[in-house]
């Protein structure tokens, strides 16, 4: 939205100065708002503001004013934003319409009138990566960008890296990157920047696909990007192996606090769940989804060619991810896509566990070895050795090599009620 200002009267003097014209208009911005996020649910919205300079010589600088009410701003917050000719406003309710108002002010601190109120909705941009069984390849899509007539896509297989090289230059908001390798316990990773001529106008967050191994039987896993849609179809379609059977389908078991609820893949059939995740009892659609920071057990029954399955997502840039830990299994997954070792992890410092002079009193790290054995991990304190601190194994005379690692799940058993059960796990970035 476009208005424009007429030169006010002011309460102080500040010579002829005026703001001559307002711009509102939707954009995000990388490091305020989750832009690229696969699900609104991990975004918040901006909008940048842009008007015409003021020509007084003694012009120190702006203020902009947003608020949700129009005309009434004693609500209204206010940014300093100094001798600059645009603004954004982060962190704001996507789909809320905000109004906009810009002072000037002098060295000595005189402030103009307002200039005439804008108002635009706050909004979002969007990127998602999916994965294509038939190609074998990753597909990537994204919001335009107002007057963007190209886009870069950068590639590479560290989660945090600083766009370089751009892998490609595209028109259209969709790239299929076929090279993609269904490499156990890899991922690749891609960011998006939208361009006017040479002139970066947005860069999206980055997005990516992780290949999670397994092996026939169970396998406790875990989510290492965040998902644009973390239902059993939106996270692993039919890669697994289903039929017209739950004996014969392979299965997801999550646990829900008291046991686990079962889902099962339809496959070989040509009723209406052909290729759906179905509740155990096979009559309705399975309603699990999958969250980045709980693990999952995954049951394969019939072997996978590749022994992989590829999620796709955002890669978490939260600093930090929080999890509640209460009596009994916790069932736990990083959903940073690298490795975290548990002196890393804030687990031991952050007091939701209990550590103790032997492995019996001492709450448990759990790692899935198969065949229904677990690594175990525990917190020694207490001892008044060199050994208080640190992370054993479980019979306690060695270091323990556990660590979170990425895909891979993991079971915290609490023994005691801890009136401190906020573990805040720190982003390894």
């Amino acid at each position: 939205m476009i208005a424009t200002f007429r030169a006010v009267k002011k309460v102080f003097p500040l010579k002829t100065s005026r703001v001559s014209t307002l711009l509102i208009k939707n954009c995000t911005l990388i490091s305020l708002i989750t832009c690229l996020s696969i699900s609104t649910a991990f975004s918040s919205g901006s909008l940048i503001a842009t008007w015409n300079p003021n020509v007084e010589s003694d012009l120190a600088g702006y203020k902009v004013y947003c608020g949700t009410t129009s005309g009434d701003r004693t609500n209204w917050n206010s940014y300093d934003v100094g001798d600059t000719t645009q603004y954004i406003i982060g962190n704001l309710v996507i789909g809320q319409t905000y109004y906009v108002v810009v002072t000037a002010y002098d060295w000595a601190g005189n402030e103009s009138d307002p200039s005439a109120e804008a108002s635009a909705v706050a909004s979002s941009r969007r990127t998602e990566a999916t994965f294509s069984e038939t190609t074998n390849g990753i597909n990537i899509t994204w919001d335009p960008v107002t007057n963007a007539d190209s886009y870069e896509i950068y590639a590479e297989s560290n989660p945090f890296f600083t766009p370089q090289t751009p892998l490609t230059t595209v028109t259209q908001t969709q790239y299929s990157d076929n090279t993609f390798a269904k490499t156990p316990g890899q991922g690749r990773y891609y960011i998006v920047k939208a361009k006017s001529g040479t002139n970066d106008l947005f860069t999206f967050e980055t997005i990516g696909a992780f290949n999670i191994k397994l092996q026939t039987g169970k396998n406790l896993v875990s989510l290492p990007l965040i998902p644009a849609d973390s239902s059993l179809s939106g996270v692993l379609g039919t890669q697994l192996t289903g039929s017209s059977f739950s004996s014969r389908s392979d299965k997801v078991h999550v646990w829900n606090g008291n046991g686990y609820t079962m889902a099962w893949l339809v496959e070989g059939t040509t009723s209406s769940y052909e290729g759906k995740w179905l509740r155990k009892t096979g009559d309705m659609e399975s309603t699990i989804r999958l969250n980045p920071n709980t693990s999952f057990w995954i049951e394969v029954i019939n072997p996978l060619p590749d022994s992989v399955v590829t999620v796709t997502g955002k890669v978490c840039n939260e600093e930090n991810r929080t999890f509640t830990l209460n009596p009994g299994p916790n069932f736990i997954g990083s959903c940073f896509p690298v490795d975290v070792t548990l002196a890393e992890s804030n687990l031991g410092q952050s007091g939701a566990i209990t550590g103790g002079i032997c492995g019996s009193t001492a709450d448990k790290v759990m790692q899935w070895k198969g065949i229904n054995q677990f690594n175990v991990a525990w917190l020694v304190s207490g001892s008044g050795t060199s050994w208080d601190g640190e992370w054993v194994n479980e019979r306690g005379d060695a270091l323990s090599s556990i660590a979170f690692k990425a895909g891979h799940g993991y079971i915290i058993m609490i023994k005691s009620d801890n009136p401190n059960k906020t573990w805040q796990f720190p982003n390894p970035n």
